[in-house]
């Protein structure tokens, strides 16, 4: 006799769970997907395991204010939302660069190695 599991009616499952466009974006590039709650507090190697960047890149940031944080003890803490805002607003800033970047490449001629 063949058994069936039994789905729990109040816990989503895969097939009902729509991706984001922010879980899009991150199975593009190839980041790690971890679901966060969205008023999470992160400390500042979650901000910058999210962000791609180094923890004193991450702290230059909360200290030149650009990056909203609240001190804990010792520790700053993060809410994602802000980390989520300061992406969107960062984003472009960093693709234009990296768009000048190819662009100068190009214009010498130089070419990345294989």
């Amino acid at each position: 006799m063949a058994t069936t599991k039994r789905r729990n009616p109040r816990r989503p499952q895969n097939d009902q769970i729509a991706p984001t466009s922010e879980t899009s974006a991150c199975t593009a590039q190839e980041r790690d997907i971890r679901p966060m709650p969205q008023r999470a507090d992160l400390t500042i190697q979650d901000v910058a395991d999210y962000l791609n960047v180094s923890r004193p890149y991450v702290l230059s940031l909360i200290e030149s204010n650009l990056l909203p944080a609240r001190k804990v003890g010792t520790d700053y803490r993060i809410t994602f939302e802000n980390v989520i805002r300061f992406d969107q607003q960062d984003r472009p800033k960093r693709r234009a660069a990296l768009d000048e970047l190819a662009r100068i490449d190009q214009e010498l001629g130089l070419q990345a190695a294989p």
